[in-house]
Protein backbone atom coordinates (compact mmCIF):
# COMPACT_ATOMS: atom_id res chain seq x y z
CA UNK A 1 0.00 0.00 0.00
CA UNK A 2 2.88 2.01 1.19
CA UNK A 3 4.72 1.63 -2.77
CA UNK A 4 1.54 2.17 -4.46
CA UNK A 5 1.01 5.65 -2.27
CA UNK A 6 4.54 6.41 -3.60
CA UNK A 7 4.26 5.38 -6.91
CA UNK A 8 1.09 7.81 -7.29
CA UNK A 9 2.90 10.58 -5.53
CA UNK A 10 5.33 10.33 -8.07
CA UNK A 11 3.31 9.81 -11.21
CA UNK A 12 1.88 13.72 -10.14
CA UNK A 13 5.15 15.08 -9.65
CA UNK A 14 6.16 13.69 -13.16
CA UNK A 15 3.20 14.44 -14.05
CA UNK A 16 3.16 18.50 -13.24
CA UNK A 17 6.53 18.71 -14.74
CA UNK A 18 6.58 17.44 -17.77
CA UNK A 19 3.15 19.57 -18.15
CA UNK A 20 4.68 22.85 -16.70
CA UNK A 21 8.11 22.14 -19.62
CA UNK A 22 5.74 21.33 -22.25
CA UNK A 23 3.89 24.85 -21.24
CA UNK A 24 7.43 26.49 -21.44
CA UNK A 25 8.19 24.82 -24.74
CA UNK A 26 4.73 25.93 -26.09
CA UNK A 27 5.42 29.42 -24.69
CA UNK A 28 8.43 29.51 -26.67
CA UNK A 29 7.54 28.33 -29.63
CA UNK A 30 4.83 30.32 -29.92
CA UNK A 31 5.02 33.91 -31.49
CA UNK A 32 3.88 36.97 -28.77
CA UNK A 33 1.09 37.40 -31.67
CA UNK A 34 -0.60 34.24 -30.45
CA UNK A 35 -1.10 35.75 -26.96
CA UNK A 36 -4.13 37.96 -25.97
CA UNK A 37 -2.85 41.07 -23.80
CA UNK A 38 -4.22 41.31 -20.46
CA UNK A 39 -6.18 44.47 -18.55
CA UNK A 40 -5.18 45.67 -15.29
CA UNK A 41 -5.29 49.38 -13.88
CA UNK A 42 -3.21 51.02 -11.77
CA UNK A 43 -4.06 53.80 -9.38
CA UNK A 44 -2.19 57.24 -8.44
CA UNK A 45 0.10 56.34 -5.83
CA UNK A 46 0.19 60.34 -4.91
CA UNK A 47 -3.67 60.56 -4.66
CA UNK A 48 -4.36 57.84 -3.31
CA UNK A 49 -1.29 57.26 -0.73
CA UNK A 50 -1.13 53.08 -1.50
CA UNK A 51 2.11 52.09 -2.89
CA UNK A 52 0.22 48.76 -3.74
CA UNK A 53 -2.07 49.40 -5.90
CA UNK A 54 -0.03 51.89 -8.03
CA UNK A 55 2.48 48.92 -8.39
CA UNK A 56 2.64 45.61 -11.12
CA UNK A 57 4.32 42.22 -11.30
CA UNK A 58 4.36 41.57 -14.59
CA UNK A 59 5.64 38.36 -14.29
CA UNK A 60 2.93 36.89 -11.20
CA UNK A 61 0.40 39.01 -13.29
CA UNK A 62 -1.20 41.36 -10.14
CA UNK A 63 -0.83 44.56 -8.43
CA UNK A 64 1.26 44.96 -5.40
CA UNK A 65 -2.05 44.60 -3.13
CA UNK A 66 -2.66 40.99 -4.33
CA UNK A 67 -3.40 37.66 -1.84
CA UNK A 68 -2.49 35.27 -3.78
CA UNK A 69 -0.10 35.35 -5.07
CA UNK A 70 1.54 37.83 -2.88
CA UNK A 71 4.06 40.47 -4.40
CA UNK A 72 6.22 40.72 -1.62
CA UNK A 73 6.62 44.92 -2.65
CA UNK A 74 8.52 43.36 -5.42
CA UNK A 75 7.21 45.13 -8.83
CA UNK A 76 8.48 45.75 -11.87
CA UNK A 77 6.35 48.98 -13.35
CA UNK A 78 5.03 52.06 -10.82
CA UNK A 79 1.84 54.70 -12.07
CA UNK A 80 2.07 58.27 -10.42
CA UNK A 81 4.70 57.83 -7.79
CA UNK A 82 6.16 61.02 -9.06
CA UNK A 83 4.89 64.71 -9.88
CA UNK A 84 7.02 66.16 -12.62
CA UNK A 85 6.11 69.21 -15.36
CA UNK A 86 2.95 69.84 -12.88
CA UNK A 87 1.21 66.34 -13.20
CA UNK A 88 1.50 62.97 -11.94
CA UNK A 89 1.03 60.86 -14.94
CA UNK A 90 4.31 58.67 -14.87
CA UNK A 91 5.47 55.68 -14.86
CA UNK A 92 8.84 54.43 -13.41
CA UNK A 93 10.78 51.12 -13.09
CA UNK A 94 12.63 49.98 -9.74
CA UNK A 95 15.86 51.70 -9.29
CA UNK A 96 17.29 49.77 -6.14
CA UNK A 97 20.99 48.78 -6.12
CA UNK A 98 19.70 45.72 -7.46
CA UNK A 99 17.97 46.12 -10.63
CA UNK A 100 19.24 46.26 -13.78
CA UNK A 101 16.12 47.02 -15.56
CA UNK A 102 15.18 49.65 -18.87
CA UNK A 103 11.94 51.02 -20.09
CA UNK A 104 11.04 52.87 -23.07
CA UNK A 105 8.18 54.24 -24.91
CA UNK A 106 7.71 52.82 -28.68
CA UNK A 107 5.15 55.45 -29.51
CA UNK A 108 1.80 55.47 -30.69
CA UNK A 109 1.10 51.84 -31.52
CA UNK A 110 -1.74 49.39 -31.66
CA UNK A 111 -1.13 45.62 -30.48
CA UNK A 112 -0.95 44.70 -34.55
CA UNK A 113 1.50 46.87 -35.33
CA UNK A 114 4.36 44.79 -33.34
CA UNK A 115 5.76 42.42 -35.20
CA UNK A 116 9.30 41.73 -33.84
CA UNK A 117 9.86 42.53 -30.29
CA UNK A 118 12.69 45.23 -30.46
CA UNK A 119 16.21 44.76 -28.52
CA UNK A 120 16.25 46.77 -24.77
CA UNK A 121 19.51 45.51 -23.03
CA UNK A 122 18.87 45.52 -19.42
CA UNK A 123 21.73 48.63 -17.62
CA UNK A 124 25.36 46.91 -17.98
CA UNK A 125 25.75 47.85 -13.89
CA UNK A 126 23.35 48.16 -11.45
CA UNK A 127 21.41 51.18 -10.85
CA UNK A 128 22.46 52.98 -8.01
CA UNK A 129 19.58 53.49 -5.95
CA UNK A 130 16.43 56.30 -6.27
CA UNK A 131 16.07 58.76 -9.39
CA UNK A 132 17.76 62.46 -9.79
CA UNK A 133 15.55 65.11 -11.93
CA UNK A 134 17.25 68.25 -13.65
CA UNK A 135 15.12 70.99 -14.27
CA UNK A 136 14.77 74.34 -15.84
CA UNK A 137 11.98 77.05 -16.01
CA UNK A 138 9.94 73.82 -14.12
CA UNK A 139 10.59 71.53 -16.66
CA UNK A 140 11.81 68.61 -15.86
CA UNK A 141 14.55 68.41 -18.57
CA UNK A 142 16.91 65.20 -17.94
CA UNK A 143 16.63 62.13 -15.65
CA UNK A 144 18.67 59.32 -14.58
CA UNK A 145 19.05 56.94 -14.52
CA UNK A 146 17.92 57.11 -18.39
CA UNK A 147 15.33 54.95 -19.12
CA UNK A 148 13.77 55.06 -15.57
CA UNK A 149 10.96 57.15 -15.74
CA UNK A 150 8.71 58.38 -19.38
CA UNK A 151 5.43 60.38 -19.19
CA UNK A 152 1.85 58.04 -19.62
CA UNK A 153 0.50 59.05 -23.01
CA UNK A 154 -2.99 56.98 -24.18
CA UNK A 155 -2.22 54.98 -27.26
CA UNK A 156 1.38 54.57 -26.42
CA UNK A 157 3.05 50.86 -26.28
CA UNK A 158 5.79 50.34 -23.84
CA UNK A 159 8.91 48.13 -23.66
CA UNK A 160 10.14 47.03 -20.32
CA UNK A 161 13.26 44.96 -19.77
CA UNK A 162 13.11 43.97 -16.23
CA UNK A 163 15.70 42.58 -14.61
CA UNK A 164 16.58 41.87 -11.18
CA UNK A 165 19.40 40.13 -9.37
CA UNK A 166 18.86 39.81 -5.33
CA UNK A 167 21.62 37.39 -4.08
CA UNK A 168 19.95 37.37 -0.42
CA UNK A 169 16.59 36.51 -1.33
CA UNK A 170 17.42 34.50 -4.79
CA UNK A 171 14.11 36.56 -6.18
CA UNK A 172 16.58 37.05 -10.18
CA UNK A 173 13.96 38.02 -12.84
CA UNK A 174 15.40 38.48 -16.18
CA UNK A 175 12.54 39.32 -18.85
CA UNK A 176 10.86 41.38 -21.37
CA UNK A 177 7.28 42.65 -20.60
CA UNK A 178 4.99 45.04 -23.25
CA UNK A 179 2.21 47.38 -22.40
CA UNK A 180 -0.18 49.70 -24.02
CA UNK A 181 -1.79 52.87 -21.96
CA UNK A 182 -5.49 52.13 -23.21
CA UNK A 183 -7.06 54.23 -20.59
CA UNK A 184 -5.85 57.17 -18.33
CA UNK A 185 -7.95 59.49 -16.07
CA UNK A 186 -5.14 62.24 -14.91
CA UNK A 187 -3.80 62.15 -11.74
CA UNK A 188 -6.14 59.00 -10.48
CA UNK A 189 -5.75 55.91 -12.50
CA UNK A 190 -4.57 54.02 -15.93
CA UNK A 191 -5.57 51.21 -17.64
CA UNK A 192 -2.99 49.16 -19.54
CA UNK A 193 -3.27 45.85 -21.62
CA UNK A 194 0.09 43.89 -21.21
CA UNK A 195 1.76 40.56 -22.15
CA UNK A 196 4.94 39.20 -21.06
CA UNK A 197 7.00 38.30 -24.33
CA UNK A 198 9.92 35.90 -25.38
CA UNK A 199 13.30 37.77 -24.99
CA UNK A 200 14.66 38.69 -28.49
CA UNK A 201 18.00 38.45 -27.30
CA UNK A 202 17.83 34.20 -27.29
CA UNK A 203 15.81 34.26 -30.60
Amino acid sequence: MRVKIVLLILAIICFVFVNDLFSQIKAQQNSHRDVEPELTTLFSQIKYKDFTKANFNFKLGVRGDSISPRTGNNYDLRYSGNSLDGNSDWFDIPVSERSYSQIIDMGALNWTDIYDIPLLYANPVPHSGGNSFIFDKGKVIKITPENSVLKVIVGHMYLLHAKEINHAKETNKDFYAVFRVEALKSGDEVTISWKVVASPENQ
